[in-house]
């Protein structure tokens, strides 16, 4: 067993340190916590490899895993492994949150990939998930990132339905 992790590890080195469920197996908060150990250092690629590391010994990634490694894969501009992370998590019977979509829309919106952003969007809705503030404003920003501001009303006339208030994070 692990005592505090949190101090183990830091922006500069991401020491791991596995700890082993009743199943011989490493636990899923083991790969959670590594995960988000180097997605905070920024350490997209070190979050992939950990990704697939732990996959092949046998622990299932939650929707936590993904959205951290999305989000990481964001920071990256890895928009690219952002969605195919999405698409892998439905494969793997994980239901993305609207938190998952976000950190796939930001990475798009990031790279000035606004059309596929807005796509996500309407992917979030038909998976019977209601958008947020933090999606609206990410989508909005996306677009303006891109020079579309001109569009920027009609995507807030499609929130109209979603009883969206702007907070402090939008």
């Amino acid at each position: 067993m692990l005592a505090n992790t949190s101090d183990l590890f830091s922006t500069s080195d991401a020491l791991i340190v596995i700890e082993y469920s009743a199943t011989g197996r490493p636990a899923l908060v083991s790969m959670n916590s590594a995960i988000s150990a180097c997605a905070r250092s920024g350490r997209w690629q070190v979050v992939m490899s950990l990704l697939r590391l732990f996959q092949g010994e046998g622990v299932e990634p939650d929707a936590i895993t993904f959205n951290v490694a999305i989000h990481a894969c964001g920071q990256g501009d890895q928009w690219e492994t952002g969605l195919s992370l999405l698409a892998e998590a439905w494969e793997a019977g994980v239901k993305p949150n609207t938190r998952t979509y976000s950190a796939v829309m930001s990475a798009c919106g990031m790279s000035l990939e606004w059309k596929r952003a807005l796509s996500l969007l309407r992917d979030l809705r038909e998976s019977k998930l209601e958008p947020d503030a933090i999606t609206a404003s990410i989508a909005t920003q996306s677009r303006e990132r891109a020079g579309q501001l001109g569009q920027g009303w009609q995507l807030l006339e499609e929130f109209g339905d979603a009883n969206l208030e702007p907070d402090v994070a939008s």
